[in-house]
């Protein structure tokens, strides 16, 4: 059992450990931590490649592709557009008219206008870019049609057909916004002071003179 001992002033009730000293040794465990530790990071190494392997496929599902290019390059246009419409709104809600403010918003539109031109170009290369890929290779033709000229011509029969549909709505709307606006002007002429207009008796015509009580 080891006795208190006097370290620096300090008296330690519990002194240097003399029991079991091959099963824990403060030196051989020190100079085994780096190995230790070495093979810890290998095994968490280890580990994760198992995992990223295992998640490949998945991710080719979400990530290499051009819709998850499409997706992401949208978003970055619509957050800049919407920088941009902040910039031309700032004026209506904020009262700095300086020279200097107006420069340096009118150089963030144009950096934004800049940014976004770029990344609709971006865009429309997309297709073109994933296009030599099998499963991204759409050409909008079915695999059974010889030269696409059927759905061409029904394609464009629809489209006529929607065009004299919206032909027939508007010429609708206007006759009767037409036939409103005349009711309207209508109203405006009519008299609305109150005075009735006596029509005259067939009876009893007073403008010649006739006795009331003539039987005709």
């Amino acid at each position: 059992m080891a006795l208190p001992y006097e370290e620096n002033g300090l008296f330690y009730v519990h002194g240097q450990q003399d029991y079991n000293a091959n099963k824990f040794n403060p030196m051989s465990t020190a100079a085994k931590a780096p190995t230790r530790l070495l093979e810890l990071m290998r095994s968490y190494y280890e580990e994760a490649n198992v995992r990223i392997a295992a998640m490949n496929e998945q991710r080719f599902m979400y990530e290499e592709s051009p819709f998850y290019e499409q997706g992401y390059l949208m978003h970055e246009i619509i957050e800049r557009f919407r920088k941009l419409v902040e910039h031309a709104k700032f004026p209506t809600k904020h009262n700095h008219t300086t020279v200097m403010d107006t420069l340096d918003r009118c150089e963030k539109a144009q950096k934004l206008y800049f940014e976004i031109y770029h990344l609709v170009r971006m865009m429309h290369e997309t297709p073109l870019k994933w296009r030599y890929l099998p499963e991204f290779r759409d050409t909008g033709r079915k695999p059974n049609a010889s030269d696409g000229l059927a759905e061409l011509y029904a394609a464009q029969l629809q489209i006529q057909r929607m065009h004299e549909r919206r032909e027939r709505e508007r010429r609708k709307r206007k006759k009767k916004y037409a036939l409103l606006r005349n009711l309207y002007l209508k109203g405006l002429s009519q008299d609305y002071s109150g005075k009735k207009k006596q029509r005259p008796n067939r009876h009893w015509p007073l403008d010649y003179g006739w006795e009331v009580d003539f039987n005709w």
